[in-house]
């Protein structure tokens, strides 16, 4: 299975993915371009930048065709 396809599932079952946890699970090196694809094959992918508490700042992923999407997600995004 590819990459594209590992995250285009995990993206549907969990909702969400971060560029470290896709380093760490599925060993990505570019999440950025792995979403590009998957926006370009229809996927509907929308990205949330977000702080941690050291002050580092990160992108949280949420795909809207997910049963697992955050509502304020899908409401803030009109699906």
């Amino acid at each position: 299975m590819s990459q594209d396809e590992l995250l285009k599932r995990h993206l549907l079952e969990v909702g969400t993915i971060t560029n470290a946890e896709a380093q760490t699970i599925y060993k990505v090196r570019s999440l950025t371009s792995n979403i590009a694809r998957l926006r370009n094959n229809g996927l509907r992918i929308v990205s949330q930048r977000k702080t941690d508490l050291a002050g580092q700042r990160y992108v949280r992923y949420h795909c809207l065709e997910s049963k697992n999407c955050c509502p304020e997600i899908l409401a803030n995004h009109g699906a």
